[in-house]
């Protein structure tokens, strides 16, 4: 498994999309729906517009069924549901995954980027701040992770100049 690089060579231009998808699960929690498989896999980038389509939706859930069973990608497992303390996923699995995402597509490439884990490597490029909130969003302890929307939030503020008026509106805008 691997992610393709080839069409946003800048970290930055990866930052944007980064920052799109956490978005667009950010909305789905808006409306108390979880996504659940998270992965890179199940992401879809327009190389021109950076829009980002999410895939494998079938196994999005409303937080009010407490009877939702959702997938989990491999490498994409949430402390909680790994070690089986939750029996199912919701907002807080949501967030722990996203950062995955955020750490493992701003990685150097390389055989072990796909596993990683530790957003501490990401701090010249994103700033104290930044990785302060992908470390809260990667805690073992659900009810220290952030939101979504406060994820979105922290990668706004690295978001570069040159995409500024780029259309991206904070989750939960309306559109």
């Amino acid at each position: 498994m691997g992610v393709d690089r080839s069409a946003f060579a800048d970290p930055m231009d990866r930052v944007v999309v980064l920052m799109k998808l956490v978005s667009a699960v950010a909305r789905l929690h808006a409306h108390r729906i979880v996504y659940g498989n998270v992965s890179l896999k199940n992401v879809v980038v327009s190389s021109t517009s950076h829009r980002v389509l999410l895939l494998d939706c079938d196994d999005t859930a409303s937080l009010d069924d407490p009877n939702r069973s959702q997938l989990n990608s491999p490498n994409f497992y949430p402390p909680e549901i790994a070690s089986r303390s939750a029996r199912t996923q919701d907002t807080r699995s949501d967030v722990y995954k996203l950062a995955l995402c955020v750490v493992r597509v701003l990685q150097t490439p390389g055989r072990r980027a796909m596993s990683a884990t530790d957003p501490d490597v990401l701090e010249p490029l994103l700033g104290a701040r930044v990785v302060a909130e992908l470390h809260r969003a990667l805690d073992p302890d659900p009810g220290k992770r952030p939101t979504a929307k406060e994820l979105f939030l922290a990668l706004q503020q690295r978001r570069p100049r040159r995409c500024a008026d780029d259309g991206q509106h904070e989750p939960g805008d309306s559109q």
